[in-house]
C-alpha cells in the first residue's frame, strides 16, 4: 500500500466509501434534527404570539442548534470505533490516519454546517412570515423588517440581529467543540459521550475558578468578539492571548483528534 500521508486518488475512494456507508445515517440524523427544530419553531410561535421569531431570535436559535447538533454529529462520526465488529474494518481501510481525519474535518466543518444552514433557512422562511402575520393581529405597528429571515452569511438585517464578530465567535466555538468531541469519541473506547461531558465540565470548572480570581481581565479575552472597537495601540499581549485562545485551542483540539486516530491505527 502507498504509505504517503496524502494521496488524492486514495482520498477520493475513501470519501466515496464513507458516503456509501453513512449517507443513510446522516440523512436520518438531519431529518430528526429538522423535525426537532420545526417543533421548536412551532412551540415558539404558539407560545409567544409571533414575537419570539424576530430576526435576532432566529439567530439565537440557529447558532445554539448548530452548536449542539454539530457536537452530536461529530460524536457519531467515528461511532464505528466503539463497536469491535466494525472498528477493525474502519481502521484497516486502505487510507492513512491523516486522510480519515481530513475527511472527518471536511464533513463536520464544511458539509454539515452547509446542510444545517440550508435546512434551517428553509424552516425559517414560512415560520418568520407566519410569525409576522400573527404579530400583526396583536400589534398593528409590527415591522416586516423585524421578521426578516436570518442568514449566517450576513446582510443588513442580519448584521443588526447579530454582528459579524458574534457570528465569528459562534463559528470558533463550533470548531473547538466539535474537535473536542471528535477527539474524545476516538480516544475513549467506552462511554465516550459521558467521559467527554465529565472532562468538559471539569475543564469548565477549572477555567471558571481561574477567571474568578480578582484582577483577572476576562473582557480582554473576549475582545475579538465584543462590539467594542479593537485596540490599535500595538498591545502584543492582547493579540497573543486572543490568538492562543481562539485559534490555538480549536486547532490543538483537532490535532489531538488526529493524534488519537493515529494511535488507534497503530494499536
Amino acid at each position: 500500500m502507498n504509505t504517503t500521508v496524502f494521496n488524492a486518488g486514495r482520498f477520493a475512494l475513501l470519501a466515496r466509501a464513507q458516503w456509501a456507508e453513512r449517507w443513510r445515517g446522516w440523512a436520518v440524523f438531519l431529518l430528526v434534527g429538522t423535525l426537532l427544530y420545526a417543533l421548536l419553531l412551532g412551540l415558539v410561535l404558539t407560545g409567544s404570539e409571533g414575537s419570539g421569531l424576530r430576526t435576532s431570535d432566529q439567530a439565537s436559535y440557529f447558532f445554539v442548534g448548530w452548536l449542539l447538533s454539530g457536537a452530536v454529529f461529530a460524536g457519531q462520526y467515528f461511532a464505528a470505533l466503539r463497536r469491535p465488529e466494525s472498528s477493525l474494518l474502519l481502521l484497516m481501510r486502505p487510507a492513512t490516519a491523516f486522510e480519515k481525519w481530513l475527511l472527518a474535518a471536511l464533513v463536520v466543518l464544511l458539509a454539515y454546517p452547509l446542510a444545517y444552514a440550508l435546512v434551517v433557512s428553509l424552516l425559517h422562511l414560512p415560520a418568520a412570515a407566519l410569525a409576522y402575520q400573527i404579530r400583526l393581529t396583536h400589534e398593528a405597528q409590527a415591522l416586516a423588517s423585524d421578521y426578516a429571515v436570518f442568514s449566517p452569511l450576513g446582510g443588513h438585517a442580519n448584521e443588526a440581529a447579530m454582528g459579524s464578530r458574534a457570528r465569528l465567535a459562534w463559528a470558533v466555538m463550533y470548531v473547538g467543540l466539535t474537535g473536542y468531541v471528535l477527539a474524545c469519541s476516538i480516544w475513549f473506547k467506552r462511554s465516550a459521550g459521558l467521559k467527554a461531558l465529565v472532562l468538559g465540565f471539569a475543564v469548565f470548572l477549572c477555567t471558571s475558578l481561574v477567571l474568578s480570581v480578582p484582577g483577572a481581565r476576562v473582557n480582554a479575552l473576549l475582545g475579538w468578539f465584543s462590539r467594542a472597537p479593537l485596540p490599535h495601540d500595538g498591545n502584543a499581549l492582547y493579540w497573543l492571548a486572543n490568538a492562543l485562545l481562539w485559534i490555538g485551542v480549536p486547532l490543538l483540539l483537532w490535532l489531538a483528534a488526529l493524534q488519537a486516530l493515529r494511535e488507534r491505527d497503530l494499536a
